[in-house]
């Protein structure tokens, strides 16, 4: 994995960083028989990361430029501090800067980055303390963070968004005259999953069927265009899926047999086929990866899987032309329950520890330094 964590120097020299989009899906009480919850206990940003413990406490370390640690500072640290005001998580979403969490009583709160209304308070002035998302009540089933807007799942299955609606992916009007949460227009009661991108939003029915919406310019949609859309239209020939998570300009989901198909960018390999192809307008298997899988994260410019047993496979980031980035176990974690990626650092969580490796200029390693890794490294005081 050192040509995805370290080598993005060469890409950065070449352009301005985009702010990686992390849309883990976060559920809980859900009553599907296909499929127990998924409840993701962690999730890296654009520099910065947090974790819930077995306590319920969220940790979080790296960059805090717009308060996104939680701990009402915006001092950065290379080591984890406790998010302020929360004993009782149960599940964490990140974004480019800002995180939001759901607790045991099914509210939601968010902290950070608010330029564009992502917190969910109506406002768009950053907190370096949570924030409860008001509007959709302590009926939440699920939520995911994106870099500019979020949504929720509640527990009667609507689907409620909040922040950026540039290219319609809070599922209303476009001219919708303010950032606070909405309700999602065309799309039936029934979500059970969701996943939010970079101007893109996408959720998984009671169905197994998957529906996308908002930006596609690069085929996150699936639908086979890359013109935009409406709430409504379901991706294309993807199987029955039980969970989903979507990436700054690609989506991946998780089959009901455990097998990871994803579609949209592949500038970098993360769909999971030769970076040379081009864009997958439609869903595609990432190659050489079986079956098994528990859980996907898809980043900015890589994607991760779980399996059930514990082993996690990543693949993409690549910035060589020559290297194709195939899917490849990292050896060296011990057995993992989640994973998150990150714009060039990627996490994982076992039972009780989390470890982490990629860049490391903001401390969102967690190691106590400053310094790259290409290999995971255990999270100090976590």
């Amino acid at each position: 994995m050192k040509d995805w964590v370290l080598r993005h120097r060469k890409w950065v020299a070449g352009g301005a960083l985009t702010l990686v989009v992390i849309g883990i899906v976060l559920i809980a009480q859900r009553s599907d028989s296909h499929r127990p919850p998924v409840l993701q206990r962690i999730a890296a940003g654009r520099a910065h990361t947090c974790a819930v413990n077995l306590s319920g406490v969220i940790r979080c370390w790296g960059d805090n430029s717009y308060g996104q640690l939680g701990n009402g500072t915006t001092e950065a640290s290379s080591a984890p501090v406790s998010v302020t005001g929360i004993s009782n998580a149960i599940a964490i979403s990140g974004s480019g800067n800002h995180t939001c969490a759901m607790t045991s009583t099914g509210t939601v709160l968010c902290w950070g980055a608010n330029d564009s209304g992502q917190l969910g308070d109506g406002g768009t002035t950053a907190s370096s303390l949570p924030i409860p998302v008001a509007a959709v009540g302590d009926g939440v089933r699920a939520v995911s963070a994106s870099t500019t807007h979020s949504c929720a799942v509640t527990r009667s299955r609507a689907v409620w968004c909040w922040g950026d609606n540039g290219s319609g992916q809070r599922g209303v009007s476009e001219s919708a005259p303010d950032t606070a949460p909405t309700a999602v227009a065309g799309l039936p009661d029934d979500a059970t999953d969701i996943a939010v991108g970079n101007g893109f939003t996408c959720v998984v029915l009671a169905t197994g069927a998957t529906s996308c919406w908002g930006d596609n310019g690069d085929g996150q949609l699936g639908l086979g265009d890359t013109q935009p859309r409406k709430p409504g239209e379901l991706v294309a020939g993807l199987p029955a899926t039980a969970s989903i998570s979507a990436g700054d300009t690609h989506a991946c989901g998780v089959t009901l047999e455990g097998g990871v198909m994803c579609w949209g960018a592949n500038f970098a390999g993360q769909v999971g086929v030769i970076k040379a192809a081009k864009n997958a307008l439609t869903p595609m298997g990432a190659s050489g990866l079986g079956e098994g899988n528990a859980v996907v994260a898809a980043g900015f410019r890589a994607t991760c899987a779980t399996t059930i047993a514990g082993h996690v496979t990543c693949w993409g980031g690549s910035t060589d032309d020559e290297v194709e980035n195939a899917p490849t176990v990292i050896q060296e974690l011990p057995p993992s329950q989640g994973i998150s990626v990150g714009a060039f650092h990627a996490c994982a969580l076992t039972a009780a520890e989390a470890w982490c490796w990629g860049q490391n200029t903001d401390g969102q390693l967690g190691d106590g330094t400053l310094r790259d890794h290409d290999e995971p490294m255990r999270v100090v005081g976590f």
